[in-house]
C-alpha cells in the first residue's frame, strides 16, 4: 500500500471544514483582508466558491453545491474546488478545520497535510502587549506539540516503571532523558515565540501599524506574516527575532556557568541551547537572514 493511497482513505474519513480567519471578509466580489490592508477581486467561479465558506461546509458539501450549480458530475468539479480551496490557504485566505470523530484518522490527516500539503494555519494577534504576545504564541505552539509530547512522555514513564525494580541505572538514565527531553521542549516553545513576538512587536512599533500583520504556521515553521511592501520595513525588525533570543541563551548560558552548582549545569545548557540556535535564522537561506540581505542591498 503507497503513501497516497493510504493518505487517501484517511482523507475520507475526515472533514475538511475551509474558513475565513477573523480578519478577513468576502464583500460582493472582493476579498479583504484587513490585517494585510489588501484586496483581491475574484471571478464568477471562484466567487461562487466562496460563498459557500462559512465555517460549516466541508469540501465536499462544497463540491455537491457546485455540481447542482453548473450541472455537472464529473471530478473536475472537485479537483477545481480542491485546487482553490488549497491556493486560497497558502496565501493565508481561508484557514482549513480538519475534524472527525475518530482522534487517530484526526491526528494522521492533520500530519498528512501539515507536511505533504503545508497547510498554511493563521493567527491573528489577540493584544498589543509584548508579553500577552508572547503567551498567545506559546499557547498555540504547545496545542501543536502536545501530542508528541505526551506520547514520548509516557514512552519514557514506562521504560521508567519497567526499570524501576530491574536496572537502577537504566532508571536513572530514563530520569535524566525526561528532565533533557522536556526542558528542551520548553525551550523550544519559548525561543520561538520569543523570537516571533520580538517580530510582530518591534514591526508594530517601528510601523505605527498597530492591527497589522499575523502569525502563520505553515507545514512545521512558525513565522510573522505582513504585506509584501512591508517586508524590508527595517533591519531591526528582523535582526530583533533571532539576535535577541540568541543574547538571551548567551547571557543563560553565562549566568548557568557563574551561580548555578556544577551538577545542574547540563539542565540549564539544554534548556538555553533552544535560544542560541535561533541565531541561525541570520543565515542568508532563512527568512530572517535573506531579508536582512535584502533590506542592505536595497538601502538608499
Amino acid at each position: 500500500m503507497n503513501i497516497k493511497y493510504l493518505s487517501s482513505i484517511i482523507m475520507c474519513k475526515v472533514n475538511i471544514i475551509p474558513d475565513f480567519p477573523p480578519r478577513v471578509k468576502l464583500i460582493d466580489n472582493i476579498i479583504s483582508d484587513d490585517a494585510l490592508q489588501y484586496e483581491t477581486k475574484l471571478n464568477s467561479t471562484a466567487l461562487a466558491v466562496f460563498k459557500l465558506v462559512d465555517g460549516k461546509n466541508n469540501l465536499l458539501d462544497i463540491v455537491k453545491d457546485m455540481n447542482f450549480q453548473y450541472g455537472c458530475k464529473d471530478d473536475r468539479v472537485l479537483n477545481d474546488v480542491n485546487q482553490l480551496i488549497l491556493d486560497a490557504n497558502k496565501r493565508n485566505i481561508l484557514n482549513l478545520k480538519i475534524e472527525s470523530n475518530n482522534l487517530l484518522y484526526k491526528n494522521i490527516a492533520r500530519l498528512i497535510f501539515n507536511i505533504l500539503y503545508r497547510r498554511v494555519e493563521r493567527y491573528d494577534i489577540l493584544d498589543s502587549n509584548f508579553f500577552m504576545i508572547f503567551v498567545q504564541l506559546c499557547k498555540i505552539i504547545i496545542s501543536k506539540l502536545k501530542g508528541l509530547v505526551i506520547i514520548l512522555d509516557l514512552a519514557i514513564l514506562f521504560i521508567l516503571y519497567l526499570s524501576y525494580d530491574f536496572n537502577q541505572t537504566i532508571y536513572e538514565y530514563a530520569w535524566n532523558i525526561f528532565a533533557y527531553v522536556n526542558l528542551f521542549i520548553i525551550g523550544t516553545v519559548t525561543s520561538i515565540s520569543m523570537h516571533e513576538t520580538l517580530h510582530a512587536y518591534y514591526f508594530r512599533k517601528i510601523s505605527n501599524q498597530t492591527k497589522s500583520g499575523f502569525f502563520v504556521i505553515r507545514g512545521m515553521m512558525m513565522s510573522f506574516k505582513r504585506r509584501k511592501d512591508q517586508q524590508i520595513s527595517g533591519l531591526w525588525v528582523e535582526l530583533s527575532g533571532p539576535f535577541i533570543t540568541f543574547v538571551i541563551g548567551a547571557a543563560g548560558y553565562v549566568s548557568t556557568y557563574f551561580l548555578i552548582p556544577k551538577e545542574f549545569y547540563l539542565y540549564f545548557y539544554i534548556f538555553f541551547f533552544s535560544y542560541l540556535i535561533q541565531i541561525v535564522n541570520l543565515l542568508p537561506f532563512s527568512g530572517d537572514g535573506k531579508n536582512i540581505l535584502l533590506r542592505i542591498l536595497f538601502s538608499k
